[in-house]
């Protein structure tokens, strides 16, 4: 599993941008 993988990674991309 990479950091991008994560899901909770994910979210916090989507909320940030």
């Amino acid at each position: 599993m990479t950091f991008i993988d994560s899901p909770c990674v994910i979210q916090l991309l989507l909320l940030s941008g």
